[in-house]
């Protein structure tokens, strides 16, 4: 064949690679941005779950409410019996990536303590009590706070202003400029357990007011910022959820308006309780409680002896509290989108 009659694949092939960019750009364009990426609910079909320290912090028994240090290492949570009673908070130490055995901090064990909830610094824990306040006022379970030193915990002090009253202080956390959030029941509420809001103001903590706009008839609780405050996490009995307390999460626009709530689907949420939400400090990972039976054991038809019987019953998944965490890595890139 003659030079000039030869093919020049470069020749034909560069048309067709433009003609085929253009019609991938107009199918993309066509499609909408989200064509060829997953779906919400792919993202949250395949969240990662796993228990927090099996055997160490999550235990057969009832442990639940946690708060992670802002360096990773220092996990405090709540420990008691069924039906939250008889609480106490217990924190618990990373060496070598691995929880440590419990230990029981010098401001707890006497009352009714719960909720426990690092500053965003770290220097400063909170948490719930029913512990005696002095003030005849202050009825229920009040909101506290100790000074933290490296293991150091100071003498525990009343939360100053007017955020403390005749209603419980249930699952208060607070973000990086003094502002609070918890629950509970008030007359002003919508029936249940409803969220509030208190500003932190000359050195104080105003009076609660209720988010309205996120409240409903049913139960609204442990109402939690990410660092950033760019999402909202809570657990709630709202209808349209998959049994019993789900966890929600909520982008929050840059003046602080919070979105609708997003269900965390059923890699986080069943029909037992899920609640508790927090996250670390990069925002990555969400903790929370739940007394789920992941994989249950089946009784078996005959045991041969107590021993037998014993070791079949005491598994951490048996329907008690425990505590676990989600990486929501990918969930929270979708949402940033």
């Amino acid at each position: 064949m003659e030079p000039s009659m030869r093919i020049q694949p470069c020749r034909l092939m560069k048309p067709c690679l433009i003609q085929l960019s253009i019609l991938v750009f107009a199918l993309s364009a066509f499609a909408g941005p989200q064509a060829f990426a997953a779906t919400l609910q792919e993202v949250l079909e395949r969240i990662p779950v796993k228990l927090v320290g099996p055997g160490v912090v999550s235990t057969p028994g009832f442990e639940y409410g946690c708060s992670i240090s802002p360096d990773g290492n220092t996990l405090f949570f709540t420990k008691g019996i069924s039906g939250f009673d008889r609480t106490s908070i217990v924190y618990s130490k990373k060496v070598d990536g691995k929880w440590q055995e419990p230990r029981l901090p010098s401001f707890s064990g006497e009352w009714k303590d719960g909720n426990p909830y690092f500053s965003k610094d770290g220097k400063r824990l909170y948490f719930s009590s029913n512990r005696p306040t002095g003030n005849p006022e202050l009825k229920r379970s009040n909101w506290w706070r100790v000074e933290i030193e490296g293991d150091v915990y100071g003498e525990p002090t009343l939360v100053p202003g007017a955020i403390n009253g005749e209603h419980s202080m249930i699952y208060p956390t607070i973000t990086a400029d003094g502002t609070a959030y918890f629950c509970t029941f008030m007359p002003d509420g919508k029936g249940g357990l409803d969220f509030y809001q208190s500003e932190f103001r000359d050195g104080e903590h105003q009076a609660p007011v209720p988010m309205d706009k996120l409240n409903t008839e049913y139960h609204d609780a442990d109402p939690e910022f990410s660092p950033d405050g760019r999402f909202f996490a809570f657990t709630s009995t709202r209808s349209g959820g998959l049994g019993d307390f789900d966890l929600y999460i909520c982008k929050v626009s840059a003046d602080g308006e919070i979105g609708e709530p997003i269900n965390l689907g059923k890699s986080i949420n069943n029909s037992s309780m899920n609640s508790d939400p927090i996250f670390s400090k990069d925002g990555r990972t969400l903790y929370f409680s739940s007394n789920v039976k992941k994989g249950w054991r089946k009784h078996p038809k005959r045991v041969e002896s107590y021993a037998e019987l014993a070791n079949t019953l005491n598994v951490i998944d048996n329907g008690l509290m425990n505590i676990y965490e989600a990486d929501i890595s990918e969930l929270i890139s979708f949402l940033s989108q």
